[in-house]
């Protein structure tokens, strides 16, 4: 039995969306949605204009290609991260300070990214992107609440533990916007004390 293969120009085909994609990635990582052009594109990636249109059509569906390729890449990146905190650490105040340090490191080397492609979700008239990154977060910080609910024996507390994993969505992404007033260091240590102590008592007393 023969198994099929996909055609050189089928290879070729994904090469070419690899390269336009990444390209995007790039310039919108350097310089936000207004530096991420079709013709930007087609430079970067070493390719004519047209290959951009024939690829993707415009530049809302391009955009959305790059997210849909980050998205899946960092939800396995953040499972795999996650995986390994749960075999090296059954300890809240370890495995807490592990997902704290691992959320602010991601928002520091993605930020920019993240943002251009809220704001190109803003401006799309695709409803399916726009959809989709409403729901960016949701799949890593459910995955938060699981590895932080394993350190939390009373099941009564779960309420609790959706709250701090909120808390720390909201104030990473907040406090990276702003001008920087914290070093990373401090913005690790403050958050993991405030979240270590909420948790520790929050359904006591």
């Amino acid at each position: 039995m023969t198994l099929d293969r996909p055609t050189a120009l089928q290879d070729r085909s994904a090469i070419t969306e690899d390269r336009l994609c990444e390209a995007a990635e790039a310039l919108l990582r350097e310089g936000g949605l207004a530096a991420c052009t079709i013709q930007a594109v087609a430079e970067r990636a070493k390719r004519a204009p047209a290959s951009v249109y024939r690829r993707f059509g415009d530049k809302d569906r391009m955009i959305e290609a790059v997210f849909e390729r980050y998205l899946a890449r960092s939800l396995a990146a953040n499972k795999a991260n996650l995986r390994k905190i749960g075999r090296h650490s059954q300890d809240l105040s370890e495995r807490l300070k592990a997902i704290v340090d691992g959320t602010v490191a991601g928002h520091r080397h993605d930020g920019q990214l993240i943002e251009a492609l809220r704001e190109a979700a803003l401006r799309t008239s695709a409803e399916s992107f726009r959809t989709a990154a409403r729901r960016v977060r949701e799949p890593t910080l459910s995955l938060a609440r699981e590895a932080l609910s394993q350190c939390v024996a009373d099941p009564h507390r779960a309420a609790a533990v959706d709250f701090a994993v909120a808390v720390l969505a909201g104030a990473i992404e907040t406090l990276m916007r702003a001008p920087q007033q914290f070093s990373d260091r401090v913005l690790r240590n403050e958050l993991h004390a405030m979240l270590l102590g909420y948790l520790t008592t929050a359904g006591k007393g």
